[in-house]
Parts: C-alpha cells; sequence; structure tokens
C-alpha cells in the first residue's frame, strides 16, 4: 500500500468519524430539546392544582360580595391561563337586584372568573322581588359576565315564566338594567289569563 492510498484511506475514516460525531451531536441535542419541553407539554394537559367542593366570592368596587361560584370541583391550568368547572353553580348576591342562580354541567373560565363560559343543562333562573315568580333561562351554553351582571347565549334558548314560554337563538338578560332580549326566530305561548 502506498502513501497515497494510505493518505486517502485516513481522510476517509477521518471524513466518517466527523459524519458519526455531527449525528451524535445532532441526536443528543434533539434528545435534550424533547425533555426540556415535556414539562411545558403535560401542564398543558395536566391542571397544576384541584380543588374539591370550590367556592369563591366576588366582592364589588365597594367591598361587598357581588356574585359567589361554587363547583364540585375545580382545576386550574397555569400555562394557558384555563379554570375548568365541574357542576358550577353562579349566584347573585347584590340586594339591589334580583337574585339570579345559574346552574350548569361544566364551565371554563380564565383565572381572573370575570367570564365564565357555562355549558351542558345549563338553567338560569332570576327571582322576581314583587311577586315571588320566577323566570326559568334553559340553554345548551350560556356567557356569565360577572362585572357587567349580564347573562347571554348564541344558541337557541327556552325561557319560562308563570306558564308562558318564549323560544328564541340569541339571547341577552342584563340583571342591571333589567333588560332581557331574544335575537332571532322567536316564539311565543302564552298561558291564559287566571279568571278573578
Amino acid at each position: 500500500m502506498n502513501s497515497r492510498t494510505q493518505d486517502r484511506l485516513a481522510a476517509l475514516l477521518s471524513i466518517m468519524l466527523l459524519a458519526l460525531l455531527a449525528g451524535f451531536t445532532y441526536y443528543a441535542a434533539e434528545i435534550g430539546e424533547r425533555d426540556a419541553e415535556a414539562p411545558y407539554v403535560a401542564s398543558l394537559v395536566e391542571p397544576d392544582y384541584f380543588v374539591e367542593g370550590f367556592s369563591v366570592t366576588r366582592l364589588d368596587a365597594t367591598g361587598r360580595p357581588s356574585f359567589a361560584i361554587a363547583a364540585e370541583r375545580m382545576e386550574h391550568f397555569l400555562a394557558i391561563d384555563l379554570v375548568l368547572l365541574e357542576r358550577p353553580i353562579a349566584t347573585s348576591l347584590d340586594p339591589q337586584r334580583a337574585r339570579i342562580t345559574i346552574r350548569a354541567e361544566r364551565g371554563r373560565s380564565d383565572t381572573r372568573g370575570e367570564v365564565t363560559e357555562l355549558e351542558q343543562a345549563v338553567r338560569l333562573v332570576r327571582q322576581s322581588a314583587s311577586d315571588g315568580t320566577a323566570l326559568v333561562v334553559e340553554a345548551e351554553q350560556m356567557t356569565l359576565d360577572t362585572v357587567k351582571n349580564v347573562a347571554r347565549s348564541e344558541r337557541e334558548v327556552r325561557i319560562t315564566r308563570n306558564g308562558s314560554s318564549l323560544t328564541g337563538v340569541g339571547f341577552e338578560l342584563n340583571n342591571a338594567t333589567r333588560r332581557l332580549r331574544l335575537d332571532s326566530r322567536v316564539k311565543a305561548v302564552l298561558a291564559p289569563a287566571s279568571k278573578s
């Protein structure tokens, strides 16, 4: 074997060793990057904490209770600023306004809890201060804004009171102004007036 062939073999061996080293370095970097991302990915899927028998009360600007929200279970996801609620119940506490209670199977909100999305078998009950009758709103989805004291839905709702009923798509109930609005496809069934 002459010196020229030996030089070529040495150069080929050096290139193979460098390629092997580069491949190993790339593999090690990929594994390290995956391990560094793993806690973040897990935090998106798993809550950082949960509470059984959750209850919190929101105060107004003067420090008086304005809303209470309770749930059988609350899960908090820090990485995406999300709170999930199982069987939530929201209750208005302002003595100047009609009492509203909203129940649902599931709820979600951010950690401030100002706006809560309620889903599945949502039932809002607004008690009348004057005659004690209740206005009942049922829907599959409802958004509750506890700061503005407003409940709204983009979906179909059914509203009942004193034997009369309204159905429609899209609704908003503003408890501060005592206004109720239905957006479209409104149908009414009125109960007969009671005879005196």
